[in-house]
């Protein structure tokens, strides 16, 4: 939540004659259409759907009960759901940038805010993702040319029909400005029609048109010629070579032959061009000169905030990488007869990079403490050799594991803590890649630390960690003098997937990982390898050959679910006599013993049951004989026991997912997840 302090300076920086009594005016002016029908209040709150058309009207979209209670939270400075960039930008002191402030100028003149309001005077279209370019920073959303080409996706199908320029015609003669994006406008078949239906009902309204200035069809500038436009010319790069770059498909010599015209249309009407820029890592070089061309052209300037993809986005670089960055834009910034707008903006973007900097620099020194304490922790344990390998170990442990753990927290996709935390290319690769050995034994220091963290020191006093240590030392030893049975490759092989994790920011499936290893596994790598590979190749064998396993989205999906669900349920998960699963008892019932592979049948049985709500039935019978299939392969394999433990510490947890989505290849799945 923004602190008194942000919202008194940020007040104190917004126009003089602005109503100052909402935060923001958007959900009191505003009206945002996107692809999919959905509506917001603006282009920056995707979460908060106020309603969709065309299940609703647009006039019952703008009455809803959805767009009232927005405005009720802003009435009563509540917190605003779907927020969270611009409150970010507010409390990085980005008040330049920061979107809400555009919708300031509307309330001038107009009704102070209220539930209810007559009409929106603001209207802003994002209704197609037509577009003939494949920029770098852009994804299959935005650019129809990127979802065919790099996504390989079919076409986004349009909910908007003709009758959705007739609908807006009540809203006309009200409108005092609409906003135009894309994908690009002036390729968008509706958008003619809405300039058509502005031209005969209210052309002085004053429109915003955000085109990347490769196309300028004869029948866009006829209808220009009777429309007041401001116009806004996304451009990334001075230099042919930089532009090209980052905007793939478009001809620089063509985009400055456009902006010429651009230039003298809004001169003559009245108007103003604008460049709209996205910082990033491939153009921060650039952004001098591109402020030195506006201002030679009398052009206005804007700088937009690029969080994704991370590698394009200025948040995610290196603390020493972006120190550079806020070096040479502090060095090379607008002169002395630079117009104040654009030292605004300019002094905006330098907020922001200083607030990345900080925040990294506070993760940075968050990683060191937990690494210092995780050493603390384990040499008195005896895991001294854990220990010994340094920050250059532990380190990268403790920040990928930090990294995943954010990003786990987020509450939606708008929140940013998941932007700026980054492991940097390279961690662990080349020369500099820790032996496998190393990062095992560190990454057992680390989880039972947190295990102690977390108050299951008791269980894991200094002798049973010292004793766990000795055994996974044993196992990797045993590995190291592994030949011809191919463990040794395996373990290389576990050793790229764990440099891999790392590099990702995913150090919560290490810790996973490493207490299934114990707990499971009882810390024998070496069985922990022969039973992935093993029980795969019988598992192929007995279900007909190998399966593709799913797809990242639903390993995702199932983890996400599974563990937070079946982890706290799994105990209470039997069956009485019905078919229907008994209530728990007391506090909880006890966890259903599981001696063996009929036992571990039956509580995966109550799982099905449980979470299909099914009384046995064909499909259950089906599944019942698949289940049975894979126990016998269990079996066969000598490792019920592990199984049993699998289920016990609910590490199988995940592998219900795939029973009830692809029943014929669960098992395996869960399988080659486990290594």
């Amino acid at each position: 939540m923004l602190t008194a302090q942000t919202v008194a300076a940020y007040n104190a920086a917004r126009e003089p004659q602005a109503d100052r009594s909402v935060l923001c005016h958007a959900p009191f002016v505003s009206l945002n259409f996107d692809q999919s029908g959905r509506v917001t209040a603006c282009c920056y709150n995707r979460l908060f759907v106020i309603g969709t058309y065309p299940e609703q009207s647009v006039g019952e979209i703008w009455r809803g009960a959805q767009a009232r209670a927005l405005r009720q939270a802003f009435l009563e400075e509540a917190e605003a759901p779907g927020c969270d960039l611009c409150f970010h930008q507010l409390g990085s002191g980005n008040f330049a940038s920061v979107l809400m402030r555009n919708f300031d100028r509307h309330s001038v003149g107009a009704p102070a805010p209220a539930l209810d309001v007559a009409a929106p005077r603001v209207l802003e279209f994002e209704i197609s993702n037509t577009c003939n370019l494949e920029c770098v920073m852009c994804s299959g959303h935005w650019s129809s040319s990127i979802r065919a080409n790099r996504e390989k996706l079919p076409p986004l199908k349009s909910p908007y029909d003709r009758a959705f320029a007739g609908q807006l015609e009540e809203f006309l003669p009200a409108l005092a400005a609409a906003r135009f994006l894309g994908g690009e406008p002036f390729l968008i078949e509706r958008y003619y029609e809405i300039w058509t239906a502005i031209r005969r009902r209210n052309p002085q309204a004053r429109l915003s048109i955000t085109t990347n200035a490769t196309v300028l069809p004869g029948r866009a500038r006829e209808l220009l010629e009777d429309l007041r436009a401001d116009i806004v010319v996304s451009l990334d790069g001075i230099s042919a070579a930089t532009y090209e770059r980052v905007r793939e498909g478009a001809r620089f010599d063509t985009v400055m032959e456009n902006l010429d015209y651009f230039v003298d249309y809004t001169r003559r009407r009245g108007t103003v061009t604008t460049l709209a820029v996205c910082p990033m890592t491939y153009n921060w070089k650039e952004l001098p000169a591109l402020q030195e061309f506006a201002q030679r052209r009398s052009l206005g300037l804007y700088f937009n905030t690029v969080l994704r993809p991370v590698e394009a986005s200025l948040a995610g670089l290196p603390l020493g990488e972006l120190a550079e960055v806020i070096g040479h834009l502090e060095r090379a910034g607008p002169g002395a007869g630079a117009p104040p707008a654009h030292r605004e903006q300019w002094d905006g973007l330098l907020s922001q990079l200083r607030a990345w900097q900080g925040e990294k620099r506070e993760e940075a020194r968050l990683c060191a403490e937990m690494a210092a304490r995780v050493r603390a922790y384990a040499v008195p344990r005896a895991a001294a050799e854990a220990a010994a390998a340094g920050d250059g170990l532990l380190l990268p442990l403790v920040a990928a594991l930090r990294i995943e753990t954010e990003r786990a927290a987020a509450a939606s996709p708008g929140e940013l803590r998941d932007v700026h935390l980054r492991m940097p290319p390279g961690t662990w690769s080349g020369e500099g890649a820790p032996r496998v050995r190393d990062v095992v034994l560190a990454l057992h220091a680390l989880c039972r630390y947190l295990d102690a963290e977390e108050g299951q020191a008791a269980a894991r006093a200094g002798t049973a960690v010292a004793e766990e240590q000795a055994r996974l030392r044993e196992s990797l030893d045993d590995l190291d003098g592994a030949a011809g049975d191919g463990r040794a490759e395996r373990l290389e092989e576990l050793g790229r997937w764990m440099r891999a994790r790392v590099e990702a920011g995913e150090g919560l499936a290490l810790v996973n990982w490493m207490r299934r290893l114990v707990g499971v596994f009882e810390g024998d790598l070496g069985l922990a390898l022969d039973f992935g590979g093993e029980m795969r190749r019988r598992l192929a064998r007995r279900l007909g050959g190998a399966r593709a396993a799913p797809d990242a989205e639903a390993r995702a999906q199932v983890a996400g679910y599974f563990e937070t669900l079946l982890r706290e349920q799994m105990a209470q998960l039997l069956l009485s006599a019905d078919g229907e699963p008994s209530a728990p008892e007391g506090d909880g019932a006890a966890r259903p013993p599981i001696r063996d592979g009929r036992d571990l049948a039956r509580v995966l049985e109550a799982m099905y049951l449980f979470h299909s709500c099914a009384r046995p039935s064909a499909d259950h019978a089906r599944f019942r004989r698949r289940l049975d299939s894979c126990l016998d392969s269990v079996e066969a394999t000598g490792h019920t026991a592990v199984a049993c433990r699998m289920l016990e510490s609910a590490d199988l947890s995940r592998s219900y997912g795939y029973l009830v989505s692809a029943p014929e290849d669960w098992l395996l799945s869960a399988i080659e997840a486990l290594d």
